[in-house]
């Protein structure tokens, strides 16, 4: 008796975005065009394969500007950073190049334009150097970072109140929350400033759930937004694993008939590439017509 065909289903849209695609790209300039150290705050995006691939190009990776010599050129990453940090690099003479996204760069002006007397509230996630860059612009003394709606329902009444989404949240946690705050505060302002890239693959990855019985993330644990892709494809109905690479692939593979596959917007391609090589040496069929047409969206 023939065994049924195990498939292996591709995301419409996965990987690199462009905002990731700039920053890389800014870099292999920056080490083309001199030989001199080109240090990186923290990490010019989350994925550890990356990270290492700059590495061993000449990055050098720091957690603090008081680690940059003084005059040094220094890589500010996508997720971008707090203006004080803009300023202590001016201060030490440091000759900056700023990778941030473009549109974080527009929530940081969103930021700089909430009146002082007006609260600024952010949906983000603690700790995440995006959060942290673009409440670090903001001009209101009562700048507020709340992570859940939840947290927004529970906030006392507040003056005129402007809500910015950090990029890379569910798409549907972000829906639910601006709902939540027209309601609560009709004199409020609420933005669009999820990120069109992040909401393409988090749409690919729901479609991608509705169609496999377990789908397969390819991102480095830190990385907020192939988190957020696998929240996606369990709120859709399915299993999901984070995966660092093909050598992560569990053995909870080896049992499913229809298998899913997607990838983080810092992933590069040659992983989802070996991935998908791996998956198909162990017996899965790729999808007719399952390739994007796409990978990088917006």
């Amino acid at each position: 008796m023939t065994k049924p065909e195990r498939q292996l289903v591709i995301a419409d849209c996965l990987g690199f975005c462009r905002g990731v695609e700039h920053a890389l790209a800014l870099f292999q300039s920056a080490v083309a065009a001199s030989s001199e150290p080109l240090y990186v705050l923290h990490e010019l995006v989350h994925n550890r394969a990356v990270s290492e691939q700059m590495r061993q190009q000449g990055a050098v990776f720091v957690s603090s500007l008081d680690q940059v010599p003084a005059g040094s050129r220094l890589l500010f990453g996508a997720h971008g950073v707090p203006r004080a940090l803009h300023e202590q690099a001016r201060q030490k003479g440091l000759r900056v190049i700023d990778a941030t996204c473009q549109l974080v760069k527009k929530l940081h002006a969103l930021a700089a334009t909430v009146p002082p007397e007006a609260t600024l509230l952010l949906l983000g996630k603690a700790g995440h150097p995006e959060a942290i860059g673009i409440l670090g612009h903001s001009s209101s003394p009562d700048a507020r970072l709340i992570q859940s709606l939840e947290e927004l329902e529970a906030l006392p009444p507040l003056h005129q109140p402007v809500l910015l989404t950090q990029t890379t949240i569910n798409h549907n946690e972000v829906q639910a929350v601006r709902e939540a705050f027209c309601r609560r505060f009709p004199d409020g302002r609420c933005p669009v400033s999820i990120c069109a890239a992040s909401r393409q693959r988090q749409d690919a990855i729901e479609k991608l759930a509705r169609q496999t019985e377990l789908v397969l993330v390819i991102g480095s644990s830190h990385s907020s937004n192939a988190r957020r892709l696998c929240e996606c494809a369990i709120q859709a109905g399915t299993r999901a694993l984070l995966i660092e690479n093909a050598d992560s692939i569990p053995e909870a593979v080896q049992s499913v008939h229809r298998l899913g596959l997607s990838a983080g917007a810092s992933t590069p391609e040659y992983l989802i590439a070996h991935t998908v090589e791996r998956l198909l040496a162990m017996g899965f069929t790729l999808q007719k017509d399952s390739l994007p047409t796409d990978n990088h969206g917006q």
